[in-house]
């Protein structure tokens, strides 16, 4: 009888966690497609910035090199 008992209590300990996990993954699913929808409400309520611009060294005006090349440029005449 003790090992029936033990066999049974396995399962539906096993049966119960999965049905946890699998609402809990449900859950986690919805709920980030929510938060990806309703991003800038969030962002707004809870006060932050998503983006935020930051300056490195002096700038005499705006620099839109992203990525700067260490090499030197030449034109098609070979004209550094």
């Amino acid at each position: 009888m003790y090992k029936t008992l033990k066999k049974i209590f396995k399962r539906s300990l096993w049966t119960m966690l999965t049905i946890f996990f699998g609402i809990l993954f449900a859950i986690a699913l919805v709920g980030g497609s929510i938060a990806n929808d309703f991003q800038a409400a969030i962002n707004g309520f809870l006060g932050t910035d998503p983006y935020v611009k930051v300056q490195v060294g002096e700038t005499n005006g705006p620099d839109t090199d992203y990525f700067k090349s260490d090499f030197t440029k030449k034109d098609s005449n070979g004209n550094t």
